[in-house]
């Protein structure tokens, strides 16, 4: 059942595999550190920059919730319109549909640990960031915590940062008698 007393066409069967290792990457403004987590111990402490306060008059600061790695490049070329840049990076993990990434940034050798400097991405070197790039998988967690500026919903894979009666109202779920997703 899909809702609204509508069912799917057919039956669809797929086989796959979950990691054994459960890994998880946290982004701290107030320190300017990434920690890497991997079966909940820390295993790597990183410094960071974060998206700037402002740029041209526009808000740069890294979005603050849940969300997860959506694609890995090795290299990219990053494209804005809105800040008038054309780059290329290494190692760059996909957080959001904007274009907010954690990636290597050379440039950003001196603000790593201290300031913000970026356009919204997590800035580390390039020797961290291929160590991220090899750590993470497609879906790994990322949380990003004390920018202040809220993560849009939709703007990515933004499920996990939703509360559980948002994402309820949101879904296809049937409802039980205590009002809750069945």
């Amino acid at each position: 059942p899909i809702g609204e007393d509508r069912y799917g066409e057919f039956d669809a069967e797929t086989v796959f595999s979950t990691d054994s290792e459960a890994r998880m990457l946290e982004a701290d403004n107030e320190t300017k550190q990434l920690r890497a987590y991997q079966d909940g111990s820390i295993v790597q402490t990183i410094p960071i920059s974060l998206g700037a306060d402002e740029i041209d008059g526009h808000d740069a600061r890294s979005f603050e919730g849940q969300m997860i790695i959506m694609s890995r490049e090795e290299e990219s070329t990053f494209v804005s319109d809105l800040y008038d840049y054309e780059t290329d990076v290494k190692w760059a993990m996909r957080l959001t549909f904007s274009g907010q990434f954690i990636h290597g940034a050379p440039w950003a050798a001196d603000a790593l640990g201290n300031s913000n400097i970026s356009h919204g991405c997590i800035n580390v070197t390039d020797e961290m960031g291929q160590w991220l790039f090899e750590f993470v998988r497609w879906g790994d967690p990322v949380v990003v915590l004390n920018t202040g500026r809220a993560l849009p919903p939709g703007d990515g894979f933004t499920t996990w940062d939703l509360d559980w009666e948002t994402l309820v109202a949101g879904s296809y779920l049937e409802r039980t008698a205590e009002g809750e997703g069945g």
